[in-house]
Order: C-alpha cells, then structure tokens, then sequence
C-alpha cells in the first residue's frame, strides 16, 4: 500500500474540488461508516471540478465537442468517514502528456483533521466525434502546464499507487 505522510494542512494551497458539510446517514454501511459507493461518486464529483479547471469545462465539451475519458484509477481508503462528518476533497496534478493528465484527488475529513482517502486517476484528452483520445488543444495546455509547475514545487508528495503513468 503506497505510503502517505502528508498532513492536511499541507494540501491548503491546492484546490477544493468538492466538499461535503455533513456525511448523511444514508451513506453508511452496515459497519457503520461511509459505503465505497459514495467515495466513488464524491471522487468523481471532485475529479470533474479539477478537469472544469484544467479548462474541460460543459461549455467546452458542447461547443468544441471534446473531453475527457478516465482511462486508470486507484482508491485507497485511509481513515474511516461517519455520518455527521464534513468532507473536503482537493486535488493535485502530478504529471502529464500529448493527450493525458495523471492526478490525484484528496479526501479530507475536515471534522477529524485527517486523510480519509485519495484516488488517483488517469485520464486522456478525447475527440468525442471520433471516440479516441486527442491531444490537448494549445489553450488547454497552457492551464495544464500552469498546474503542473505550481503542484510540482510543493515540497510534499503526493501518495501514489505506482500503477499509474502518463
């Protein structure tokens, strides 16, 4: 399992991509935590926001016909999430490619001041009339390329599965 020691207030100066005021109690299991099922859809909530700020924006995707497809991922669960809890997610770019981003999206449990989970993704840039990955359009990289440099000199890093690269 990758190894994670990074504190919460380290990720302050990446951006929230999703919060949760209170975990409802119909996100809980019969263990009594939060089901996988709701971090999935938490995580692709705050994996949409960061792809809406990299410039994949609806407007984009309508009008230019392009997008994004998820190609890769990896959950790892680091500290249970119970009902009543407030949730930040924040997500980091680590790499990317021609076509591809690799990135990883926080959970935070604001309520615990703990790491609850992360998912690290992969996803490629895709022409939507064709259905096949395209590169990045000038304008898009550039939000790219700022991302990167700016998540790149953060002095911690970011938990990584090993099984992803652009």
């Amino acid at each position: 399992m990758p190894r994670f020691d990074v504190l919460p207030e380290q990720l302050t100066t990446l951006p929230i991509t999703y919060s949760l005021d209170a975990v409802p109690d119909e996100y809980l299991d019969l263990m009594g935590h939060t089901n996988v099922q709701h971090y999935g859809v938490m995580f692709s909530k705050g994996a949409r926001e960061f792809m809406s700020l990299l410039g994949v924006t609806s407007e984009y995707v309508k009008t230019r016909r392009h997008g994004v497809f998820m190609l890769r991922n990896f959950t790892q669960y680091i500290a249970e999430v119970n009902a009543g809890e407030s949730l930040t997610i924040r997500s980091r770019l680590v790499d990317y490619s021609e076509k591809r981003v690799h990135y990883v999206c926080i959970m935070v449990n604001e309520t615990r001041n703990n790491i609850a989970a992360t998912f690290e993704a992969l996803s490629t840039h895709a022409d939507l009339t064709a259905r096949r990955s395209s590169a990045w359009p000038p304008d898009l990289i550039a939000i790219i390329e700022r991302y990167h440099r700016e998540h790149s000199a953060l002095t911690w890093q970011p938990p990584l599965s090993g099984a992803i690269h652009v």
